[in-house]
């Protein structure tokens, strides 16, 4: 498993008990962070985010009606909101 062979052993020892302890979540949380999973999971948001741009402009190109062009306008305010809030 990924987590034995970097070092990350205890990660799947607690995600394995039906129940976690609070010094436990506080364990997962720094190996986590050691880990780098936030920048990761950063990353894979803005891959994302740009890939919903992108298929909106797209789009766009195929799309000339008044109502289709409000939609557009509506899901790529959401898109741009989603990326740049904070979890």
């Amino acid at each position: 498993h990924w987590e034995q062979e970097h070092g990350y052993s205890d990660l799947a020892t607690i995600y394995a008990q039906p129940v976690m302890s609070s010094e436990d979540s506080s364990t997962v949380l720094a190996l986590l962070a050691r880990c780098g999973a936030r920048e990761y999971a950063c990353s894979r948001a803005r891959h994302h985010h740009k890939r919903a741009l992108t298929y909106l402009e797209a789009a766009q190109a195929g799309e000339t009606t008044r109502a289709g062009d409000a939609a557009r306008r509506k899901l790529r305010e959401l898109t741009l909101a989603l990326m740049d809030r904070a979890f």
